[in-house]
């Protein structure tokens, strides 16, 4: 019996406690609103910052399977690894050169040379881009493009072998 009136008493001065709290925001003139207005137009949150958090993870677990892959020679597995590498950390600049690589080693001609070219557009990957363009020239025989674009690749780096 004694039992139950405790458990009665919390009760009544938890809720006496919540009827105090809201009280006391509903006097300080918005700060609820302003809260929750901010949220939801997407100011950071510890929620969001878990999420983007678990993103990058993901993402660079995946960037690192597709290194693996690619060392292994797998060329359609590091292509995936890096498609959904992608997916999460949206850097092109990383995936864009694996996903080149991997298109080399599975025989995709045509797929390495439109990753090429778009590292062209980038100026961390430019060199590489140009670089992977010109291998290509060569193994096709175009050799005035290709020593046009060896020219490009040294005005980049001129103390690159």
């Amino acid at each position: 019996m004694i039992w139950s009136l405790i458990k009665i008493l919390c009760f009544v001065a938890l809720v006496i406690e919540a009827t105090f709290g809201v009280s006391l925001q509903l006097e300080t003139s918005g700060g609820v609103r302003n809260s929750v207005v901010r949220f939801l137009n997407g100011d950071e949150t510890a929620v969001s910052r878990y999420f983007d958090r678990n993103r990058e993870r993901k993402g660079f677990e995946a960037l690192a399977d597709g290194l693996m892959a690619l060392a292994s020679g797998e060329g359609r597995t590091a292509m995936a690894k890096a498609a959904r590498a992608e997916k999460y950390l949206n850097r092109p600049e990383l995936t864009n050169l694996i996903t080149a690589q991997a298109a080399e080693f599975a025989g995709d001609g045509r797929k390495a040379q439109e990753v090429y070219k778009q590292l062209l557009t980038d100026e961390r990957t430019r060199f590489v881009g140009v670089r992977g363009i010109m291998k290509h020239k060569l193994a096709e025989g175009d050799t005035s493009t290709a020593l046009k674009l060896a020219e490009k690749a040294f005005a980049l780096k001129p103390r690159h072998e």
